[in-house]
């Protein structure tokens, strides 16, 4: 099985939301852009060997946005996936 993972922005927080099915993956991206969701970034075709290790390291990224934290973004995006 492929897992996919969403990171967004709503409403001044930040949230991660992982499918076990990657299929959902562009439908539910699609779908939250069109709600008003800003996506911060995701991927799809995760295997169930790397979905533990990038959930952790996005659960932390979600955690320092919140906190609004200083980050680079597009740098911790890269180093995630």
């Amino acid at each position: 099985m492929t897992w996919g993972i969403i990171l967004y922005g709503s409403l001044g927080q930040y949230y991660s939301f992982v499918m076990a099915d990657d299929t959902l993956y562009n439908p539910m991206k699609k779908g939250m852009h069109d709600s008003g969701m800003n996506i911060l970034g995701g991927k799809s075709g995760i295997s169930d060997i790397e979905i533990d290790l990038i959930s952790d390291k996005t659960s932390n990224l979600i955690k320092k946005l919140n906190e609004n934290k200083p980050i680079n973004l597009e740098e911790e995006l890269q180093n995630i996936f």
